[in-house]
């Protein structure tokens, strides 16, 4: 049973028989951002911490939603890339591999645009493989790709920089602008459109 009665029963009981410890010595409930959670912090009395981590990925996948043909497109190509006869042809002329999405990681898929424009000098040899042609961003998909890889490298350097040792919770919640002051500016041209 996943329920939150069912999740407060355990910390209590964790609480009691392995920490020594009972409810009033927890500050606060640190979990991801789903109800069930939510709901364990109000029947615990405690304020809820969601995650940051993950409200920023849904951040970070709602800014990339407008890409989102340009992406499926996209991985399709590094998945078609990584069949056994077109991965043969792909190592003559590069040394890297095709890299495809895990769309829970938006990490995942800046590294995926990323590697589109390492491998995209050697596109031009796969020109007459026909089974490709679907999958091939135009000018334009690239151009838009680009901007998605500035913007995507520059969220990068704002996770890095929040996992950073010496930062933590209490400098946010007294400075939250060393987040808003480097996030806002970051939203893209499809984005506004």
């Amino acid at each position: 049973e996943f329920t939150a009665s069912a999740h407060k029963d355990f910390l209590d009981w964790m609480l009691e028989n392995v920490y020594n410890k009972s409810m009033s010595n927890v500050v606060a409930i640190i979990a991801d951002n789903a109800e069930v959670n939510k709901a364990l912090s109000k029947q615990c009395g405690k304020p809820f911490v969601g995650c940051a981590s993950h409200r920023f990925n849904l951040a970070v996948v709602k800014l990339m939603d407008p890409y989102k043909e340009i992406l499926n497109k996209l991985n399709g190509l590094m998945g078609k890339l990584k069949t056994l006869k077109l991965s043969g042809e792909l190592r003559k002329h590069s040394h890297l591999h095709p890299v495809q999405r895990n769309v829970t990681r938006w990490s995942s898929t800046a590294s995926m645009v990323h590697r589109y424009f390492e491998l995209k000098p050697h596109l031009v040899h796969f020109d007459n493989h026909s089974e490709l042609i679907d999958y091939m961003p135009t000018a334009r998909e690239s151009s838009d790709l680009m901007e998605l890889e500035k913007v995507l490298q520059q969220l990068a350097s704002v996770t890095k920089a929040l996992q950073r040792e010496s930062l933590d919770l209490a400098d946010l919640i007294q400075n939250p602008s060393l987040v808003r002051s480097n996030l806002y500016p970051y939203q893209t041209n499809r984005a506004r459109a």
